[in-house]
Order: structure tokens, then sequence, then C-alpha cells
């Protein structure tokens, strides 16, 4: 399985066992990436309205097809390591920041599931269009920016995410993760108490390796976060539930890993992506269960999965499959 590298810094108690003193690298495929760049995204195009003026399939593309070409086009996996493919190179400096921004979602996605288990990282702009969360009012007269993203613990805990992405070296890192901290650093408090943390995220594309700074910092900011969690996890799942009120959608059941998942599939040209859903995290959503998060522990965390070639299983119940005919 090819790696991506990690240095974290400033983590306290409990999670102070995330420091390093030395690059240390997880196991990441292509495909993981693009399975969290899908489930995170920029803020999501998905929406009834927009499903309506333009269709369930191309509305499906934008929001992922697009996003799953930014990772299989623009990573490679060469020798132990994912890298940057030499295509990026000859792209203008724009579509270069466009894709570095998402990929270093796709990264902070990643490091959240497996350093932090939070099966559920999500983007704050997505939440607002489902009113899900409320940032509440700070004093002052300065509107600061807000980090990118917020997640919940398979144990219900709260965590803020700034996640950005550089190509053009590592000495951009610094700049990049001084700057995500002043936006994690807004956050006082997310359902009245002290987020578990405030993950700076600056995450170097590079042409030899991919490296990711994380760092903790503290916070003496004003502003609070609540979030509807209910409403928070459909947001999460928003393009099953939309599916379900889509007609002419391929819908079909499938077992993988010794689990029954509900599935949606989207063709173009010649790629078909199936994504699914685990039925159980499905039943749980769909019935509002409260110890949810917990279940989603239970369910997609007792076992170790094989190595994957061409599917990735992510421990929110999320199913994707990719699938290219020559």
């Amino acid at each position: 399985m090819p790696r991506i590298y990690r240095l974290s810094a400033n983590y306290q108690p409990p999670h102070d066992w995330l420091n390093t003193s030395e690059e240390e690298y997880l196991s990441c495929s292509r495909l993981d990436l693009c399975r969290c760049l899908a489930t995170v995204g920029s803020p999501s195009l998905l929406s009834l309205e927009r499903i309506r003026m333009h269709g369930f399939a191309r509305t499906l593309y934008e929001s992922i097809f697009e996003k799953m070409a930014m990772v299989m086009v623009n990573v490679r996996s060469a020798g132990r390591d994912l890298r940057r493919h030499a295509i990026f190179d000859s792209y203008v400096s724009d579509k270069k920041r466009i894709i570095s921004y998402n990929l270093g979602m796709a990264l902070a996605k990643f490091y959240s599931q497996e350093l932090l288990d939070i099966p559920h990282l999500i983007h704050v702009e997505t939440l607002k269009k489902q009113n899900a969360v409320t940032f509440i009012a700070q004093t002052g007269t300065v509107r600061p920016r807000e980090p990118d993203l917020v997640g919940q613990t398979s144990e219900g805990d709260w965590h803020i995410f700034e996640a950005k992405g550089v190509s053009g070296s590592t000495g951009q890192l610094p700049g990049k993760i001084a700057d995500a901290k002043i936006q994690v650093n807004q956050v006082s408090a997310i359902q009245n108490s002290s987020p578990s943390t405030r993950n700076a995220c600056a995450s170097y594309i590079g042409a030899d390796r991919i490296l990711t700074l994380l760092e903790d910092p503290p916070s003496d900011a004003e502003k609070s976060i609540a979030v509807e969690t209910g409403k928070f996890l459909k947001a999460y799942y928003a393009p099953y539930f939309l599916a379900d009120q889509i007609e002419g959608v391929i819908r079909r059941s499938l077992r993988m890993e010794g689990r029954s998942f509900e599935a949606i599939e989207l063709r173009s040209g010649n790629q078909k992506l199936t994504i699914g859903l685990d039925t159980e995290v499905l039943s749980a959503i769909s019935s509002s269960t409260s110890d949810f998060p917990g279940q989603v522990r239970i369910k997609l965390r007792t076992e170790d999965l094989p190595e994957r070639a061409q599917y990735s299983i992510g421990p929110d119940g999320v199913l994707l499959q990719y699938e290219a005919s020559s």
C-alpha cells in the first residue's frame, strides 16, 4: 500500500501521542483519497433545487466525479509513496491552487479518521446550507475567517479542522500552517465545550512525496459553534437521501468485506463509480438513532481490512468503487 507522511506538533493530552520528532507515514491509496474528497469536499453542490434544474447525473458528476478526477489524474503511486503526477506541472497557477486546496481537504479528512477516530468530517458551508450549524456572534466589528471543517468522533467528541494545500515546496508549509492556526483559533467552543482538538493542517503535494504538517494551537477567541447533530449526519450523507427522491437513479445492493451496502451507480464515459452506504449505518441514520456514532465504530472499526486496489471503505460506512475500461 502506498504511503503519505506527516509531522505533528503542539497536541496536548490525551492527544499528545500524535506529536512527532520526525516524519511518520500512514498507508493510503489513491482511492482512499478519492473517498475522502467525495465525502468532505468543498462546499457541496448537492441540493434538490440543483438536481431539478440540471439532473441528478450532472449534479453528482460535478460534485463527486470531478473531485475523483482531481485525485486520479494528479496523484500517482511511485515506489512506496503517493506523490504528485507530472501532469500537474503543466497547469496554470489558478488550477494548481484549486487542486491543491481540494487535495489538502482530502488529506485532512484522511488524517482525521486515521489519527483521531473521526468518521464524520464535513465542510462548514455544507452545514450552513442544511441549517445544521450556528456561529454564535462574538464581540468586535471585524468578522474573522472561519475554519473549513468540523467533525465528530465515534465517542461524540467534536474537532475543528482548517485544511491547506500547496505544491511549490515544503518551504511554503510554515506560512500555510500559520494561516490555518489563525482560522482554527477563531473557535473557542462547540456545543458549549472546548473542541477536543483544533487542527491546523497544511499539506505539501510534492513530486517526491506527500507531507502534511498538523498542529493543535490553543485559542483565546470568543466564537462558539452550535451544531444540530441530527442535521449534521443528514448533511454528511446528503447524496443517499437525495438519491431516494430522484427517479431513474441506478440502485443496487451488494456485499463487500462481509458487509451489506445499498449503492448508487454513476457513469461518465468509460468510468463507473459505485457509491455505497452500509445498510446498518443507513438504518441508524434513517431512524435517528441517538448512539449512531458509536454504532459506526462498532460496525467498521472491529476488523482490519485487507489491501484494496479498486475500492475503499471508510469508518463512516461509505464504500467507493471505481472502474474504468480502456
